[in-house]
């Protein structure tokens, strides 16, 4: 599924680098990236979504070289093949829930009326049903993270990059998100890479990765 080696990332700025001698991971697998803050979790995930560049080193996902390809067919790789849940949710604010969970897809010309099933079923889930027609911008920060799960599950992507999915999730809700997250990498042979600091959560995964060997 997803293969890097001899990753290596700087900032310019300095004080930071990032190097990772092989990192696989296999379709149906869930990873967990720990470490403490600052230790570059995030930073790999930017790395293996393609939104950083990786300045030496391999990736590929699914045969396809990450590594070589240009920045829109990044863009492309990252709409039709990963989900992607963000600290910060990226949201907008000035749309309803119901557009911000399709408009990846909407924009990129893929919408189906299986996707908007899909996605009434997920918000229905993420016990968010009432809120569907609500602007983003009047949810609360657990509300608008629910919404940010929904969009990343609902074009069934084959690898979820999940940073920190339930961090203002109460334990009933996040054990939702993270029944969501597994069943759908063991259902459909995806793969998650999850970076959290619960210990109980990441117990749930098949495995834990500690970045913090890999960075100096």
């Amino acid at each position: 599924m997803l293969h890097a080696r001899d990753l290596k990332f700087a900032y310019a700025s300095g004080g930071f680098r990032l190097r990772v001698p092989e990192l696989r991971v296999a379709e149906g697998e869930t990873v967990a990236l720990s470490g403490p803050s600052g230790t570059g979790k995030t930073t790999l995930l930017k790395l293996l979504a393609g939104i950083l560049p990786i300045q030496e080193g391999a990736l590929t996902l699914q045969s396809q070289d990450v590594t070589k390809a240009i920045p829109s067919a990044r863009r492309a790789l990252r709409r039709q093949q990963m989900g992607l849940v963000f600290q910060d949710f990226a949201l907008l604010d000035y749309l309803t829930v119901r557009d911000n969970v399709l408009l990846p897809l909407r924009l990129a010309g893929e919408l189906t009326p299986a996707h908007e099933e899909r996605a009434h079923e997920l918000i229905e889930r993420l016990d968010l049903k009432s809120h569907w027609m609500h602007l983003a911008g009047e949810l609360s920060q657990g509300e608008r993270q629910r919404v940010a799960v929904a969009r990343a599950l609902v074009h069934e992507p084959r690898l979820v990059l999940a940073d920190e999915p339930t961090s203002a999730l109460d334990p009933r809700r996040s054990a939702v998100v993270m029944d969501l997250l597994i069943y759908h990498v063991k259902t459909k042979q995806a793969a998650l890479i999850m970076v959290s600091h619960d210990a109980a959560l990441m117990a749930t995964l098949d495995r834990t990765v500690n970045v913090e060997a890999w960075t100096s």
